[in-house]
């Protein structure tokens, strides 16, 4: 699998940035997600996820993040 640059767009507050970077899986089959959510007041939070597998882990980085939005 070939690497991709990183986005270098600003965040946007209350925008995160979970549907624009590509999951990692390890050697022993765990996924990884790092992200970023800029909050309402402008603040960058950087967050590294991991789980079993794309597919639910997508839904679950998604509601995570959803949930730093409300704050």
């Amino acid at each position: 699998m070939e690497k991709k640059a990183a986005a270098r767009t600003r965040l946007e507050p209350g925008e995160t940035s979970i549907d624009r970077n590509t999951p990692t899986q390890r050697e022993d089959g765990t996924v990884v997600l790092g992200w970023a959510v800029r909050l309402r007041n402008c603040r960058l939070v950087r967050k590294r996820t991991q789980g079993a597998g794309v597919g639910v882990n997508f839904r679950l980085w998604r509601a995570f993040g959803g949930g730093w939005l409300a704050v």
